[in-house]
């Protein structure tokens, strides 16, 4: 999926319909398909219809003029489906169960190229109505399929199984990674009590070392040797947490103290980069850099943002940005 996995980040959901899709879980999603079936699968929703779908009892017009983008009082089922299956709350094989059957237009069990077709077309233009990623070219989506069906050795007028299609979303890295941007985004609200919880349980430590009677700082040693304070980062290797309680020391106390504002700042931003990277490598995607910003900051930053902290970063386009190289960046000179 070269270029197309490459250039969609992980998404932040933060809008209410993101929120909506992300909160429902498969089963709840399974019964919205099978209910859109025995209606009649109508393939142009109109709002009403959308809002009986869906099961809507509030937003229904709001949700709706997000897929209804050319503004003709219908949305695509096949895009709206997919979208819902894509952000739900469950695992890939369930999703692939959910939207297998919403596509296999013979109900053989299989789907031919140009059902695949149609499916990858539909979810990706319900996902980026939704979410607005990076514009994909329908060349490059009809050559997602032909690699698809070539990973099977399968000729383009023959059919794949679900069995198939499960085999090559797990096996090709692209894909996986193109997926995952979706199946794994981030929940906005979800993130920022995780951020809290955590700076609040810090930042208690931060009080627990003051000394009673001089300044409010803590020495670097006192953090250094707080077992409370590695626990409360999520327990980093030695050498990292080192490094970054030295980070904290401030300049205009011969970096042997530590402020407790320097503290919140170097804490959030290790936070964050530590949601991102959810596999602890300690280095990420460039392509990641817009929800990392966008969770750092609380707000979407633009493109041109998004460059310019690329910059800052020094980070080449086949580079990774490393945990030190975001804290230090994002840590304001003292």
């Amino acid at each position: 999926m070269g270029n197309v996995a490459t250039t969609t980040p992980r998404v932040v959901l933060q809008e209410d319909i993101q929120l909506h899709f992300k909160a429902a879980t498969v089963k709840e999603v399974e019964e919205v398909v099978q209910n859109w079936f025995e209606e009649g699968a109508t393939l142009g929703l109109s709002e009403e219809v959308f809002k009986k779908t869906l099961s809507l009892h509030s937003n229904a017009s709001k949700f709706f003029q997000s897929f209804d983008t050319d503004h003709n009082k219908k949305v695509d089922a096949f895009e709206v489906l997919a979208a819902l299956i894509v952000l739900s709350n469950g695992n890939i094989p369930e999703k692939i169960d959910t939207i297998f059957p919403v596509f296999d237009f013979s109900s053989s069990g299989f789907l031919n190229f140009d059902e695949m077709n149609i499916l990858v077309h539909s979810t990706y233009r319900g996902l980026q109505k939704l979410v607005r990623t990076p514009e994909i070219g329908d060349k490059e989506l009809s050559d997602v399929c032909c690699q698809m069906f070539d990973s099977h050795n399968l000729p383009y007028d023959q059919s794949i199984s679900k069995e198939q299609f499960k085999r090559w979303l797990k096996n090709d890295i692209e894909a996986t990674k193109f997926v995952d941007a979706f199946h794994c985004g981030y929940s906005f609200p979800d993130v920022e009590a995780v951020l809290a919880k955590k700076e609040q349980r810090q930042a208690a430590v931060f009080s627990q070392l003051l000394p009673p009677s001089v300044g409010a700082t803590v020495p670097v040693l006192a953090l250094l040797g707080s077992d409370a304070l590695k626990q409360a980062m999520d327990d980093p290797q030695p050498e990292t947490f080192e490094s970054l309680v030295k980070m904290m020391a401030s300049a205009s106390t011969n970096f042997t103290q530590v402020t407790l504002e320097r503290f919140v700042e170097v804490n959030h931003a290790w936070n964050v980069f530590s949601i991102v990277d959810s596999l602890r490598e300690g280095a990420l995607d460039p392509k990641e850099l817009q929800p990392l910003m966008w969770l750092q900051h609380r707000a979407k930053p633009s493109p041109e943002d998004v460059k310019k902290e690329l910059d800052a970063l020094g980070i080449q386009p086949d580079g990774m940005i490393s945990r030190a190289a975001w804290i230090t960046s994002n840590v304001a000179a003292h």
